[in-house]
């Protein structure tokens, strides 16, 4: 059956129950239809109304209930369980979940209420349980009300819901694992479904098709809540405004694109906007050939994210700079480490370890802060800012434990693999950036972080694959400066000294504070002789790292051959370097 757009639409949905109805019943049949009755009348309708609810389906020991937002859904359920909790003898459970409402007559059904009705069981009496969405498009402060984010399974819904609880400290299953490290509060995106502007009926799958593996895709960047595509798909034609939406969702940023086909050419355009204060921050445009539809959804899509995740991560920081360091929570802390260490500079580093222990502190199981500590302190270590073993030992273990509380979180993969990579074991490094790219398909800095790992190991022309690739997904990167650093990486082991000179030029051009650039650099200048631009770029190597010695350089650089290493230990001592 076919249901007019019409009859659907997006609702926050509260389930409800008496726990133990039937034993009540059976033990005092007409005092417990009294009770009943008197808590309609004295709380239950009351508190819906005040709360704007609607109920929209009475069970006898049950009800439905329709409210406009997420907030005041949990207000209401709070409100309602607080009064109850010195009740003689009724005791509700309550489900909550924001989703697609549908009605037929008067008649109410949809994925809202389905899940909603789910949550309601794994509640305890006298508390409430309610949908990752549900908890992560309620304010700050009602969300803290809540605790738990454990995994199930529910009935009949195709996919795992995180479940939170009130109050605090309600955990239904004791034995269900939450993954560790997860921030309380991450900023939610919603992707509206792509409009066909093609006038071809056709051409709506495919509008389709790339809202939903962009909502997938968009789902794997573990700092950002996604809402789910049925939330999204049930305002499809809506004709509210992108603040109106984002505040009905409880977004921070919208993602609204269009498709429009002539002939056998396809454009996508998408935007990515600021909900809160209406301004664009984004904009990109992709025009292609119309041949295999499926491979072009896959290549639009992976370009929209590979460039969306930074802008994305740009923005937050932005907004975080008006806040103080000693007011951030941890994930804030890790946003601004992110982008401290973008900046591939001593000071910069230095600043993102401390506020990287400082998200530590706040959270001792935040798998993407010990892997980015992981990550910067190693690199660090390369540099020579700090003790190389010590501190390769202090790395090891923070990436150890950020496995150990998240073994899904590229963030974790990539500090065991920077790790391993100072250590010169490529194997153990390319198959740890090689899991967070599976782990993260269009994470631009593990792809090239997967292939600097192949240069180093001696197959710059895999290696070269894998950053291109990079570079393909993401050419306004945060890292964009890392990604000419690597190709350079890749040239040198290859022998190609002119592509060298190119790359590390642009590396230094993007980020002059990071010292190997000028290493390759120096080393590729002074092989294709050019000895005087070999000594100027070993000037410059040598203020960033005063005590650079060639023998130290050979005994640690991250190529993996004895050959590789000791020709850019003979680059640089054709410069002058001692």
């Amino acid at each position: 059956m076919k249901v007019d757009a019409a009859n659907r639409r997006l609702g926050a949905v509260l389930a409800a129950d008496v726990v133990g109805y039937s034993q009540l019943m059976g033990a005092d049949q007409s005092g417990t239809i009294e009770d009943l009755r008197q808590m309609r009348a004295d709380l239950f309708d009351p508190t819906v109304v005040h709360h704007r609810g609607t109920i929209i389906k009475r069970m006898g020991d049950g009800w439905i209930v329709e409210f406009p937002s997420i907030s005041d859904a949990a207000a209401c359920a709070i409100a309602i369980q607080e009064h109850l909790s010195d009740h003689a003898t009724l005791k509700l459970r309550i489900g909550i979940h924001i989703g697609e409402i549908v009605t037929e007559g008067d008649d109410f059904f949809g994925e809202g209420i389905n899940v909603a009705a789910r949550l309601e069981p794994l509640a305890n009496a006298g508390s409430i349980a309610i949908s990752d969405t549900a908890h992560n498009s309620l304010d700050g402060k009602l969300a803290k009300l809540f605790s738990g984010g454990e995994s199930h399974n529910l009935k009949n819904i195709d996919r795992p819901v995180s479940v939170w609880t009130w109050p605090v400290g309600r955990n239904h299953r004791p034995n269900s694992k939450k993954p560790a490290g997860t921030p309380r509060e991450r900023p939610a995106i919603a992707v509206l479904p792509f409009q066909n502007m093609s006038g071809d009926p056709e051409k709506e799958f495919f509008s389709d098709g790339i809202t939903e593996e962009l909502v997938m895709a968009l789902s794997k960047i573990r700092d950002f809540f996604v809402t789910d595509r049925s939330t999204t798909f049930a305002l499809k034609g809506s004709q509210e405004s992108i603040q109106a939406i984002a505040e009905k969702l409880a977004v921070r940023y919208v993602l609204q694109g269009s498709v429009r086909a002539a002939g056998n050419r396809i454009r996508v355009s998408a935007q990515l906007i600021d909900a809160g204060s209406g301004t664009q921050i984004w904009n990109e445009r992709y025009d292609r050939e119309l041949d295999d539809i499926f491979e072009i959804q896959d290549e639009v899509t992976a370009s929209l994210v590979g460039c969306l995740a930074p802008e994305l991560y740009a923005a937050e920081h932005a907004r975080l700079l008006r806040s103080t360091p000693q007011s951030l929570d941890a994930w804030e802390c890790f946003i601004r480490a992110l982008h401290l260490y973008g900046q591939q500079s001593r000071s910069g580093s230095e600043e993102a370890i401390t506020l990287l222990e400082q998200a530590i502190e706040l959270d001792q199981n935040y798998s993407q802060a010990l892997g980015l500590f992981a990550t910067v302190l190693t690199w660090r270590a390369i540099q020579r800012w700090e003790p190389f073993d010590e501190s390769l030992e202090k790395a090891k273990a923070a990436a150890d434990r950020a496995i150990l509380a998240d073994t899904n979180d590229p963030w974790a993969s990539i500090g065991k693999g920077y790790v391993s990579t100072a250590a010169r074991d490529s194997k153990a490094a390319i198959m740890n950036y090689g899991r967070a790219v599976d782990l993260s398909p269009n994470f631009a800095y593990a792809h090239s972080l997967l292939g600097v790992a192949n240069a180093y190991a001696g197959n710059a022309e895999l290696g070269l694959e894998h950053i291109n690739k990079a570079m393909r997904l993401s050419p306004q990167d945060t890292f964009i400066d890392k990604f000419y650093l690597y190709r350079s990486v890749a040239h040198f082991q290859a022998g190609n000294y002119v592509e060298v000179i190119a790359a590390a030029s642009t590396a230094i051009e993007l980020k002059p504070e990071h010292a190997s650039s000028y290493m390759f650099l120096t080393a590729a200048y002074a092989l294709e002789g050019e000895l005087e631009l070999a000594q100027k770029a070993l000037k410059s190597y040598v203020e960033l790292v005063p005590n650079a010695k060639v023998s130290v350089i050979e005994g640690n650089v991250a190529y993996t051959t004895l050959a590789d290493r000791k020709h850019i230990a003979e680059g640089l001592a054709l410069a002058g370097l001692e």
